[in-house]
This record gives structure tokens, sequence and C-alpha cells, in this order.
């Protein structure tokens, strides 16, 4: 059996002596479940939500989340499953959306996560995603890819506007709209220390740490990015001193920020602007600029390259010594107009002319996002 309370389903074993709730948590979604359905088999339970999601959950051997379409556009209200084949449909839609759940899963992704949001963090150590719990800012979730299950939560006194992981000294690094920056243990969950600004700056916009994690680089709200040394050892603090400050250009504000090692920056800004400060600020190189707000710098393990993206369609890769790029990518979109705000829509989105993943089958386009982070592999650049 399955009810649904406000944005949450329970689901419950029945006997002939009780109710009992076969799972631990409750199933969620990011607005209220309107709808669910259980396969014949009893091995599916499929989930609609005002959020606009389809969520499939496995019931056996336990309860846990293995897949996540969007693309209704609308509150999903009504879901019917007949075999393989899922039809969705909403009051506030004039259509359908029929999908094909027959795929083979073990050649599917890890399971999905429900983040509606631009910040995530992983660990590669456990395979878990960190991200801002759906509808409260304040609380950051820690979702174990593996096992399709939230593993606990935490609970911040100001909204969270970014994050970044430590992986050497297991620590969450969260930037908060109060300017402070709250450091967190991803094994315990507990508060490990607080950095206040080193001047009233605003909210942390963006945060990074060098490869090697001898470096944080953090920017505030005004446009001033702070660059701060860290701590390896596992017993003393993981911010140390603060090493330098950086203003953004005139008339700009940093977006985004990357730091190497040596203390070299580069900052990103809201107006396309890419900077590239020397060791200390020895030197600024101003590099060829994009034509929208940078929203993703991430340089490769051995800080050779550096990835930039934006909110229109160029993405560009970075030779670092050479000072200009090796690579320029462009998703090609339907639309014959420039990708601009209102072709982005939601979340900054265009479509790309390609088979969806999630197998929808009364669609043949998918939405491309504005990337926030990648991950570069230095041995497959040629």
């Amino acid at each position: 059996m399955v009810a649904g309370f406000g944005k949450y389903a329970r689901v419950f074993t029945l006997d002939a002596s009780m109710i009992q709730k076969a799972s631990a948590v409750d199933l969620e979604h990011g607005d209220k479940v309107h709808k669910a359905i259980i396969s014949r088999d009893e091995s599916l339970l499929v989930t609609g939500s005002a959020d606009e999601t389809i969520r499939v959950w496995s019931l056996s051997p336990n309860v846990k989340l293995v897949d996540s379409m969007e693309g209704m556009g609308v509150p999903v209200t009504s879901l019917t499953l007949s075999g393989n084949i899922l039809i969705s449909a909403s009051r506030s839609a004039y259509y359908l959306k029929i999908w094909n759940l027959s795929y083979d899963r073990q050649h599917t992704t890890v399971t999905p996560f429900h983040n509606r949001s631009t910040i995530t963090g992983l660990t590669r150590d456990d395979n878990s995603v960190c991200f801002p719990k759906t509808g409260e800012s304040n609380k950051v979730v820690i979702w174990n890819a593996e096992e399709g299950v939230a593993l606990g939560s935490l609970g911040l006194d100001a909204e969270l506007c970014c994050l970044a992981v430590a992986q050497q000294r297991k620590a969450l690094i969260c930037g908060l709209a109060s300017g402070c920056l709250a450091v967190f243990c991803t094994r315990t969950l507990r508060e490990l220390e607080r950095r206040p600004p080193p001047a009233p700056c605003g909210a942390v916009r963006c945060a990074a740490l060098s490869s090697g994690e001898e470096r944080l680089a953090a920017a505030g709200g005004s446009g001033l990015v702070s660059v701060y040394a860290l701590g390896l050892a596992e017993a003393g603090p993981l911010l140390g001193e603060l090493l330098l400050t950086v203003a953004s250009p005139p008339g700009s504000v940093a977006s985004s920020v990357a730091v190497l090692s040596d203390c070299s920056l580069l900052l990103g800004t809201d107006t396309g602007k890419l900077l590239l400060h020397g060791a200390r600020c020895s030197t600024v190189t101003v590099l060829e600029p994009h034509d929208s707000r940078i929203t993703c710098l991430e340089t490769s393990h051995n800080e050779l390259y550096v990835f930039s993206g934006c909110r229109g369609p160029v993405q560009r890769l970075w030779n670092l010594s050479r000072r200009h790029w090796r690579h320029e990518m462009s998703y090609k979109v339907r639309s014959s107009s420039p990708l601009n705000n209102h072709t982005l829509g939601r979340g900054h989105s265009a479509y790309h002319t390609c088979p969806y993943s999630s197998n929808d089958l009364s669609n043949s386009t998918y939405p491309i996002f504005a990337p926030h982070f990648l991950v570069i592999i230095d041995s497959v650049i040629h």
C-alpha cells in the first residue's frame, strides 16, 4: 500500500494483523505528490508530482529510487502503467506523454538524485552527492548514489549559495548568504568551523578548491574574491591563512572561480569576462571573453587545462601555459533564434536534437543546461 502526504509518499506492507512501513525513509518529491501506481508484479512504484517529475522506485529487495524523468512541463496528476509502458497526463495540459520502462537498468547511470538547483558537490570515496534540499535552501542533503537513499541532512543558519567538497579531509565547505564559510564533516555531519568574510562582501556566490586541495577561493557578492590556504592535518582547522584578495573588474561581479596550487586564480564574471591572475597576482592576463555569464570554471587534475562554460552554447578548453583556448565546443539548438534567456527558459535550458535518454517516446528533444561543474581527464585531451 502507498499513501501520499504533501511532497512525500510512504510505502507500507500489509498482513493479516498489522500495517508496517516498508522503508525507514519516506519517498520524496520537490512538491506535492499527486499520483502513485504500482506495477502488476509489485516490483516498481511510479509517482507523479506537482514538481513536474515522474519518479520510478524499486520495491524489491529494498525501496530505492531508480529513475527520475522530466518532460511533462506541468504537474503530473495522472499515471497509467501497462506492462512496461507508462502514460502520464495532467489536468493542466492537453497532451499525454508515453514512456518506455523496459530498458536494462544495469546499463544506466547510478541512481538519480532529485536536485533542482545548480549547486552540487561530489564525494568520490563513498559515492555520495551533496545538494540543497528542494524548497529548503538552508538544508543540505547527503545522498548515497549507489543505494538511492539520503544518508542525512545538514541544517544551516542561512541560505546555501555554493559548496565544495574537500575529499582528503572528508569535509563539506558551504558558502552562505550571510557571507560566511561553514565547514562540516561529511561522515559525522557535524560543523567543524566557521569563517566570516574578511570584509563585508555579501553572499558567497561561488567557491572552488585547487586540485590538490591546498587552496580555496571564495567570491562574495560585492565582487571580492578571497584565497585561503587549507590545512591537511586531520586534527587541525581546514581553513587557514587568508593569502590574498582580488577585486572583480569594474562593472562586473565574479560568477565562477578556479584556483591553482600556486595561488594563480581564474576569475569569470557575470558579463562573460575571463581573467587569469598569476601566482600572488604577479600578472593579470585577460583571456578571450564569453558572450554571456560564466557559469563554470574547472581545472584538470594536473592544472594544465581549464574548462569554461557559460549561459550561451559555447564552451572552451584552455591551455593555461599558452593563455589561449585549445578547443571550442558549441551546442546546436533546434530554434533558429540565438540562445538567450527567453530561449533558455527554466534552468537556462536549450533543446538538443538527440533522443532523450530517459525513454520519452513522445518527444525527440531533451534539455541541455548551462554547465556548473565538470571533471577533466588529462589523458584524453589531444
